[in-house]
Parts: structure tokens; sequence; C-alpha cells
């Protein structure tokens, strides 16, 4: 708007959305300002509208005008929304949610297009294209948009609503990304979070605390993330409503054969609730899916507890999925990890709430997605891309990201593990003080590693146990060992630390390099290696009639999955880009996707398969890396 301060782009607004004349007093309260003011603001503008050959009408006694004719001017029309918009203190985002929070809170009454217009100080069009994304936004949570008696609002099912406003809370409250740790759940920083949102008194914010204090107090632990914020969300929610009457119908939430556990639970904040408010028994389905969708009453004395026929059924499901997931992931990362370890353990006690969360559409956000997805983004991708088809195999709903950023910690965890395991044996002919120089400062900078013991040349040979060793860490050149050796000066230098660093990294795992299936497909003409610029066409001959998914695998690679009528698999990268690469796979099965991909991560992410594609461009020049 060039030369409109910001006082008479809101008169000139005040004049576009009037319908009739109005007095420079009139102005000049709702601008907060004085008569005189608005009157030199009225020549300013005035100004403005002389290229659009628009003129204000001024009538003694009556005031000022803008003519009703403007708003046809569509040329006029272009410039103010788009002028309008930059300069307005609220985004069209933020207009958005404003407006959708006012829909959610308002049970009887509509919101006007008149009113908004006038009140956010944009056109009607704009409005009406607002409660447009609106509805399509509510309609993902069985929500619609009706005429009531002063306007617009959402309607549909409680359960629909409840879920909309846990939504909004969700997109809307950049906070929620915090982690919070154990006792600090009662802090005015946890409070904080939940106050800003309009949706909430401080009462009701007070009384989840004391629900969310008495859940930990009944189940001996207390509630970790992500489970305790989107349990304590719910638990408001429900409070919000129930004091409003706003209650779960008979029918919208059911529990069969309901664990005892989580329904004592249940049973015990419907107790606090009715200390103050008259609650229905269904209300107690309402928040028994919640916590049956957490970790609550799972850790008993690190037993898995008895469960009923639902349970079950879900703990054997669980046992499917974390096996299947670990099976696959664990090919690709080359490790082995014993099916009664804490982290596998842990792993499933996770998966068994997951399923709950998507049995019941219960989403959570992640505090560590940002930082998985730019420090372990291959490994997300591959846990993605096989929890996919796990799903798809089982009838599943898809895992969401978030939820896979805290499954991929399970076996991040795994590998940091495995990596303090490595022992290491020295071999070394150089005297005590330069062999215990060596051996200090290999413990300095490596204190992860086990040094077995420190042998010389001919000690070396008449070791028995080398295949209880996982590297050799030798001062002189070896021949004819059968465990990685890696080459260091007696004084170990930092190119030394580096070179082992880099070496360990890439070769510490347990198991063979394999490639099998996609030795298999290349045997058989089914595995094929092109530049970017053949993509296109490639993509089009893959297509498959059935489901297929893209991921993306950290920074280096975009993969697409998916079922065909054979297996095939081409891969793609750009000649001037070695780091891009783009992998397009198809099987006729799930089970079978599930075996290409630890090879696909095995090729396309571990350091010794792109060293060994750095200097392929076409399918021939594969025949060096199978060789």
């Amino acid at each position: 708007m060039g030369n409109l301060n910001a006082r008479q782009i809101k008169c000139l607004k005040l004049l576009w959305n009037e319908q009739q004349f109005r007095s420079a007093g009139y102005l000049a309260e709702k601008l907060h300002v004085s008569d005189k003011t608005v009157l030199q603001d009225l020549k300013v503008i005035q100004e403005y509208l002389n290229p659009f050959h628009v003129t204000l009408i001024r009538k003694t006694g009556s005031g000022i005008y803008l003519p009703e004719k403007v708003r046809g001017n569509q040329e006029l029309l272009r410039s103010l929304e788009s002028d309008w918009e930059e300069m307005s203190p609220m985004s069209t985002e933020c207009r958005r949610q404003e407006i959708t929070k006012r829909m959610l809170l308002m049970d009887e009454t509509g919101l006007s297009i008149q009113k908004l217009s006038e009140e956010f100080y944009v056109s009607r069009a704009s409005i009406v294209n607002d409660f447009k994304y609106i509805e399509r936004w509510g309609g993902q949570y069985g929500l619609s948009l009706v005429k009531r008696r002063n306007g617009r609002g959402l309607a549909g099912p409680e359960k629909g609503i409840r879920h909309a406003i846990a939504a909004w809370i969700r997109e809307n409250n950049p906070s929620k990304n915090t982690e919070i740790t154990p006792g600090e759940y009662m802090t005015s920083r946890e409070d904080s979070r939940l106050m800003p949102t309009g949706f909430f008194t401080e009462e009701e914010v007070s009384l989840s605390g004391e629900m969310m204090e008495y859940l930990a107090e009944e189940s001996g632990h207390p509630i970790s993330e992500p489970y305790y914020s989107y349990l304590r969300d719910h638990i408001l929610i429900c409070i919000s409503r129930v004091r409003r009457k706003r209650f779960i119908a008979p029918g919208e939430e059911h529990a069969l054969d309901a664990q005892p556990v989580q329904l004592s639970y249940a049973r015990g904040l419907l107790a606090m609730l009715r200390r103050s408010w008259e609650v229905p028994e269904q209300e107690i389905y309402y928040l028994y899916k919640y916590l049956i969708s957490s970790d609550m009453g799972l850790k008993e004395h690190g037993k898995v507890q008895s469960c009923g026929v639902e349970e079950g059924e879900n703990l054997d499901l669980a046992r499917k999925v974390s096996k299947e997931l670990t099976a696959c992931v664990l090919k690709a990362l080359r490790i082995t990890v014993d099916d009664d370890s804490k982290l596998m353990n842990g792993l499933l006690k996770h998966v068994r709430p997951m399923l709950n969360r998507m049995k019941y559409d219960i989403h959570i956000q992640s505090s560590i997605l940002a930082d998985t997805q730019e420090n372990y983004g291959e490994l997300l991708g591959l846990c993605q891309s096989a929890l996919w088809c796990i799903t798809q195999k089982y009838s599943l709903k898809e895992v969401s990201l978030n939820e896979v950023s805290y499954i991929a910690t399970y076996y991040q965890a795994m590998l940091e593990a495995k990596r303090m395991e490595k022992r290491i044996l020295v071999v070394s002919n150089s005297g005590y003080g330069t062999t215990q120089l060596l051996v200090t400062k290999l413990r300095q900078y490596f204190p992860m590693y086990q040094v077995v013991d420190v042998v010389s040349m001919i000690e070396l040979e008449k070791r028995t146990d080398l295949d209880k060793i996982d590297f050799l860490l030798s001062t002189m050149p070896l021949e004819n060992v059968s465990v990685p050796y890696i080459l260091v000066s007696a004084v170990m230098s930092e190119a030394d630390v580096r070179n082992i660093q880099d070496t360990v990294s890439a070769n510490w795992t347990e198991g063979e390099f394999s490639l099998e299936h996609f030795r298999e497909q290349y045997e058989n003409g089914r595995l094929e290696l092109y530049t970017v610029e053949h993509m296109e066409s490639s993509l089009n001959r893959c297509r498959s009639p059935y489901q297929e998914r893209k991921f993306s695998w950290g920074h280096c690679l975009q993969a697409i999955i998916g079922i065909h009528t054979e297996n095939r698999t081409s891969i793609h990268r750009r000649k001037e880009e070695t780091d891009v690469w783009y992998l397009v796979t198809h099987a006729c099965t799930y089970d079978e996707i599930l075996e290409q991909l630890p090879e696909a991560y095995l090729m396309l992410c571990s350091p010794k398969g792109r060293k060994l594609l750095e200097r392929c461009y076409k399918t021939e020049d594969l025949e060096g890396v199978f060789e």
C-alpha cells in the first residue's frame, strides 16, 4: 500500500466495510485518534484511490462514504486484498486457527461472515474461503459445517469434537514439542503450555494436573513422554466438555473385555470428575481408551501383565509386528540382539499401546522427530518403510512418522550398545613405554571399546581366540589374519584417531555384507541402474496398480516401494551429485519387499555399499558390485 501507514490502512478498511455515511468523529472514535487526524488521513487515502478512479463521497451533515461501485473494481480489489493480507496483524493461517477455535468452543451459536469480515478486515470472500478450509479440516474428525441462528458452526459427534480440539492443540501449540521430564509435570511451564490455547480455564488445568498425579501414584511410576502430553490433553478436554455438559453419547465409545488395571484407573478419574459435576457412565470408556493407548499398567515389576481376550490379541499382533520389523532392521544394521534384552522388551511395550493408538485414531507428537530426521534419517526411513509393509500386510492403519521416530530410537540404541561391545587386540613390537602410551590414548579416545590385550607379532600367531576379537590395532603391517586390522603409528596421531573412527564405523557390524536378493534380480535382468534423466520413463513403466508409497531415507535417498507382478528394482543417481540417489523397488508380496529393504539400506546407505556404487552409472557397471 505504498504511501499509506498502518492507521490509514485501518481507516480505509473501516470505510470499505461500512454500508452508510460515517462522520469523521465516528471514524476517529474507532481509530482512537482526533477528528483532525482523520481528516488528514482521508486526504492521503484519496490520493491513493485516484489511480483507480475512485472518489470518496462527502455529504455535509452525514459524513464520508466509499461508493458501492468500488466493490466491483477488480483492479482495486486485487490490490487491496494483497496489501491488506500482507499488512494484517493476523495471517490467513492464524485467522483460520482462531475461527476454527471459536467454532469448536461454540455449541449452539454460529459465526457470521459479515462480522468476521469486519473484525479481521478482510473481504467476505476471504471468510467464505476460510469456512471451506475449516470444513475440509473438520471432515477428518467427522464434523461438518452447518447453519445456525447466528451464522456457521461445526457440528458432529462429541467424540469428533474432542478429537478436533486435541488436533488443534497439537497443530497450533509449538511448545507441545518440549520434552517434559518426571518431576516437572506440575510446574508452571507445563500449565503455561495449556492455558494460552483459550480452550481451558485455570481450574480445569489444575484438575487435570491432579488427575495425572493420581495416575502416577496408582500405577507406581511416573508417566513418561510421549504418553504424558497427549494423555493430559485428552483428560483436560474431557473435563472441559463435561463442565459444559457436553457428554460422549451412548454408543460413541465402548469397550469389550476391558483390561481391569486401566479400567480401574478410568473409574478413579471418573470419580474425581463426579466430585464437581454429574457425569454419565459412558465417559469412562473415553478415558479408558487413552489409558490403554499409553504405558499405563504395562510396567509391573518388569513383567507384562495378564490380559483379556482383546488385549491378548493385541499382544500377539504386537509381537508379530515387533518380530518382523526387528528382523528387517537388524539385518540392515548387521547386528544381532537377544530377544529378551531390555531394549527388545522396551520395544514390545511401546508397540502394544501404539497399536491401540492406531486403532482408536489417537495421535501423538514427537519431541525428537526433527533431531531423528537430521541425525538418523536413513534408519528412520528404513523403519518407516518396513512398518508400512507390515501394516499393509496385516490390514492396519499406517504408522505416523511421529510414532516411527520413537520406534527408530530403539534400534539406534541397539546399534550404539553393539558399538560399545567391540573387543580390540593391540599388536605392537615397540618398547613398553611406547606401547603403554598407545593403549592409554586408545582408551582416552575410544572408552567404549574393550582393549582385550597387548601382544607382539609372535604372540599373535599363537592366539587361538581371534574369533572373539572384533579388530586388531597394529603398529606394523599384518598378513594372513582373519580379523580386520587397522595400521597405526606407535604414538597414535590425530590422523590415526580419524582412521580408527572411520574404519570401525564402516566395518564394525557382526553380519556379512549380503546382497543376495539384489544379486538374483541383477542376474535375471530385473535390477537396473540409471542416471536421474531416465527416471521418469522408468517410474511410468514400474508404476503399480496396487499399493505403493514414497519415503525419504535421510539426506541421501528417496525410496518408492510397492506391490507389482514381479520383483524389480531400479536405482537412479545424478552424474554430478553422487550423494543423491533414488530407489524404486517393487515385489509380488510385502514379505518380499521386507526382504529387499535391508539390502537397499546396505547398498545405498552404508559406507561400504556407497563405496561399491560410487563409480556405477549404468546397469552394466553393477557387475563389479556383485563380484
